[in-house]
């Protein structure tokens, strides 16, 4: 459907504008309590760039992806630990479209209410997906604030900013653990994240273990 050209400049001008709030340190709006308990970091350069045209035409898109829902159903284990990798680690199971934690919820929660908190997560990446509205506004990679980055999140970083080096921003700038192993990174790529950003998460996770799963090096907060 073409896209009436009022309108799109009218969203471009907003999204430009929004990202300019986003370099001045404008504080992300949050749809959950988990997300008061951190303070991601900003990017660390302002970057203004417009959105694609497939931004704008994507903005009020609600529907999950089949390849989501797919990591959705399935679960692996990793590893809970307050320092990863430790002698006597704490294995909890995520469904594997929850693919990073902030670090505020390692402390918030025991391995059992955290397991309970990402199954939540990703129900909710499946009914609400993330939209290219959020990814303009949002200088970090968890754009619905609930303390779990999810694949949606990710896949709509990747289909709004058309340079790469935004999205890698996004997920530098979010103070998180990231539980990916090759495998994964797989699944991440054919639901339509970036490279860049796969390579960057791929590299800040540990790589599975063979009868323990995956275990997490955690970025700098």
């Amino acid at each position: 459907m073409p896209l009436d050209l009022n309108k799109t400049l009218t969203l471009a001008a907003g999204a430009t504008l929004c990202v300019g709030l986003v370099g001045c340190n404008a504080a992300p709006s949050s749809t959950a309590g988990a997300s008061s308990a951190w303070s991601p970091s900003s990017p660390a350069e302002l970057r203004t760039f417009a959105p694609s045209v497939d931004a704008i035409q994507s903005v009020d898109s609600r529907q999950a992806d089949a390849a989501q829902v797919a990591l959705s159903e399935t679960e692996r284990a990793v590893d809970f630990s307050p320092y990863p990798n430790a002698a006597d680690p704490a294995f909890v199971s995520l469904p594997s479209n929850v693919v990073g934690a902030v670090y505020g919820l390692f402390e918030a929660h025991s391995p059992e209410s955290f397991e309970a908190a990402a199954a939540a997560a990703s129900r909710a990446a499946l009914s609400r997906p993330a939209t290219s509205s959020e990814a303009l506004v949002t200088p970090h990679a968890d754009l619905d604030g609930d303390g779990f980055v999810t694949v949606d999140e990710l896949a709509a970083l990747s289909r709004t900013w058309s340079d790469a080096s935004i999205v890698i921003d996004r997920v530098d700038a979010t103070a998180a653990r990231f539980f990916v192993d090759p495998a994964l990174s797989s699944e991440l790529l054919a639901s339509g994240v970036d490279a860049s950003a796969v390579a960057l998460i791929n590299a800040r996770s540990f790589p599975a273990a063979a009868a323990t799963g995956v275990a997490s090096v955690p970025t700098t907060p």
